[in-house]
């Protein structure tokens, strides 16, 4: 079987043009696969909807709809912005399954309690149910039954009035955090994603250029259109319109409205849309908190802060394990200098599996510290002579962890300045991995290597919406990276698109032989190749082996590259002595520049086997008996080859080992050698089993196929 062995160069400056090509081999499971080396840069574009975040969610069921009505609608949405209704059990399941990230509240009539009651206790979607009835008393069993009905309410001025509560709550409780075990200074490629998205994250949003009347009025826009019905948003969006200069950052953070919560929700759930639209709102915070804690009237000591909050119980296990570690809070954190303050978050006792009362204590060495923190009361909307705030991503070293009374742990930390050693070192990592260009191109292709390719999208999709057309460099690049990130979102149309776009802007300031059409026409070729357009595709491989061969000092490794791709064309076409000779090529080039053991060998030396071996069956339809026979011999002579080097440079278990095995037990079936095809097919299966699992389908296939020679 051949492997595709792609090329996806994952390009972290803005400003590179030439994309360098690394490989990687990739197995495939059907024997008729064939190779195929593409060069590209990481890149994406999809029609514009708006995202849900944010923390909460009501679910309103009742057999009957006529229930919620707009006043009540109305009510629900000053406190909570989204409500969805259902009249069907089935249906509100459905939509509780798919929600990910936000909590829902229940709200469910009397009529369908019973029945819905025993069937959410088990979804973590899930929050609460409120039953609204005018029988309280009959539905009171039903509230010691199932743990998740939290109140029966008879009105729902009432129920509003308490869901406010719950609210103010949650909203302390929910706050993003990213855990960094010790032992990631050792091994930075071990640092969790989310780490290194809220340092880098961090990076972008306080050192973009900022015009403010400008990401005023695009935060206006965005958010009107987002919160379209919501009066009560709406007037605090019209009101921060007016009178944003006339108040402190930390006064509008700070205001009872849907800003904390969007702001919060958007960096627990990394939604970059609603963060970039908030940029300027948190760039001035962080600089408001910075100003005050550089001023001596706020340079009194503070050596302890602490904060209470329901704290998920599979995180607390995983802070236990990861002592001397570091935690990093995602967003601003609002701490206490009262302990007693901080307790009465957490003063009642939850009949919860899932979340256990936290007591954080900060101890501050040094108030010198690059953390900016300070005091807030005389600036906030809500005074508190107690509050200490803490900008965006704080790290602390996490310290000793204790119950010191039942369902309540303790949590010592302390903070990190910037300057710490390990921090320092596992931030510079994450820079070099993510390459030169401004925070956020590297926040771009970070979101790439997360995977997160519709956030990489709006990242690419906005920088290019703001670039100038005349600035043919940067717009060529952004095209290239949507074309990328398409691609991987398996939208081929408007990958092409983007590509060919980027292909465009190049050739209109470029020399057809420039170096840095090169890896573009790639791209194009690869797109088409999947499209099936093979003719097309060649003339693209084709071209950028034309320009590769053309330059002053060509790159050895990257004409490999193309001669692999245009092999891979040529099988798809069944043009098999022509796909022969260009993986010849390539196999040429490599065994002069690779060490001998480089798995791009194996790759190469598996492509060429699978050719021969189409070769060897086309000369048995034509009866051309001795062809045949050497065909397969050759065939399997390089499957060997690809066997050893396989053996010696990947582990035991690998995927690859699987798939190589079984094409050599393919190869002597063909030839009718039983006893070595078994004793392939054999192996195939033992490394299938411990490479995928006994009931994977990929493990079921290999045994299938020796219980078939077995026969």
């Amino acid at each position: 079987m051949a492997q595709r062995n792609q090329k996806f160069s994952a390009t972290s400056s803005k400003k590179s043009n030439v994309v360098s090509k690394s490989t990687s081999a990739k197995s495939s499971s059907t024997i008729d696969n064939t190779a195929n080396e593409l060069k590209e840069e990481d890149g994406l574009k999809q029609k514009e909807h708006f995202q849900i975040c944010e923390n909460f969610i009501v679910f309103w069921l009742d057999s009957s709809s006529k229930s919620l009505n707009e006043n009540t609608t109305s009510q629900i949405r000053s406190i909570v912005n989204i409500i969805k209704s259902f009249n069907n059990i089935d249906e509100c399941i459905k939509s509780i399954i798919e929600i990910k990230d936000e909590k829902i509240f229940l709200i469910v009539s009397n009529s369908l309690a019973q029945q819905i009651a025993p069937l959410v206790q088990s979804y973590i979607q899930v929050d609460s149910v409120y039953i609204l009835s005018d029988r309280e008393k009959i539905n009171q069993k039903l509230s010691t039954t199932y743990i998740k009905i939290k109140g029966i309410y008879t009105d729902i001025e009432a129920f509003c009035d308490e869901l406010k509560k719950i609210i103010r709550q949650l909203n302390n409780d929910l706050i993003s955090i990213s855990i960094v075990p010790p032992s990631s200074g050792e091994n930075p490629d071990q640092l969790q994603t989310s780490f290194m998205y809220l340092q880098l994250f961090k990076e972008c949003i306080l050192t973009m250029q900022s015009d403010s009347k400008m990401e005023i009025q695009g935060f206006v826009d965005y958010f009107t259109s987002y919160y379209k019905g919501n009066n009560r948003n709406i007037d605090v969006i019209e009101r921060l319109k007016r009178e944003y200069s006339q108040h402190l950052p930390i006064w509008w953070y700070t205001l009872p409205s849907f800003l904390y919560e969007t702001l919060n929700a958007a960096l627990r759930n990394f939604n970059i849309k609603h963060l970039m639209k908030m940029g300027f709102i948190i760039r001035d915070l962080h600089e408001q908190i910075k100003k005050l804690h550089s001023q001596p009237s706020n340079n009194k000591p503070i050596s302890l802060v602490y904060r209470g909050q329901y704290f998920p119980t599979n995180e607390l296990e995983n802070l236990k394990k990861s002592e001397t570690g570091l935690i990093s809070f995602g967003q601003f954190l609002s701490t206490s200098t009262k302990r007693s303050v901080a307790m009465y978050f957490i003063a009642s006792k939850l009949n919860r599996t899932d979340l256990t009362r936290v007591l954080f204590q900060i101890k501050i060495e040094s108030f010198n510290s690059s953390v900016p923190f300070a005091p807030i009361h005389k600036v906030s909307e809500i005074p508190s002579e107690c509050e200490i705030l803490f900008s965006i991503s704080t790290v602390c070293k996490i310290g000793k962890i204790k119950e010191i009374e039942d369902d309540l742990w303790e949590v010592n930390l302390t903070l990190v300045d910037e300057r710490d050693p390990l921090l320092a070192r596992l931030i510079e990592h994450m820079r070099v991995s993510l390459g030169n260009g401004n925070s956020w191109y590297r926040l771009g292709q970070l979101m790439i290597k997360m995977g997160q390719f519709k956030h990489a999208k709006s990242i690419y999709k906005d920088l290019l919406e703001t670039t100038s057309i005349s600035d043919k460099t940067e717009c060529s690049f952004l095209h290239n990276q949507l074309g990328y990130v398409f691609k991987q979102m398996n939208n081929l149309p408007e990958a092409l698109s983007h590509y060919e776009k980027s292909l465009t802007i190049k050739q209109s300031y470029m020399s057809p032989t420039d170096s840095r059409l090169s890896s573009t026409y790639s791209n194009i070729g690869g797109i088409f190749k999947e499209l099936n357009r093979l003719d097309v595709a060649l003339q693209c491989y084709q071209c950028v082996l034309k320009i590769d061969l053309g330059m002053p000092e060509p790159n050895p490794l990257e004409i490999a590259i193309d001669y692999n791709n245009i092999g891979s064309v040529f099988d798809e076409q069944g043009k098999y002595s022509e796909a022969l000779h260009s993986y010849k090529e390539a196999l040429e080039i490599k065994l002069d520049y690779l060490p001998p053991h480089h798995s791009s060998l194996a790759t190469t030396y598996s492509n060429i086997a699978l050719i021969l071996r189409k070769m060897g069956s086309e000369a048995a339809e034509r009866h051309q008996y001795e062809s045949e026979r050497s065909n397969y011999k050759e065939a399997l002579s390089h499957y060997e080859k690809a066997l050893n080097i396989q053996e010696k440079s990947l582990p035991t278990n690998h995927p690859s080992l699987v798939l190589t095995h079984y094409n050599i037990a393919r190869l002597y079936e063909m030839q009718k050698n039983e006893l070595k095809a078994i004793e392939h097919a054999e192996k195939a299966d033992d490394i299938a089993k411990v490479a995928f699992g006994m009931d994977h389908p990929e493990r079921k296939k290999r045994q299938n196929y020796l219980e078939e020679l077995e026969k």
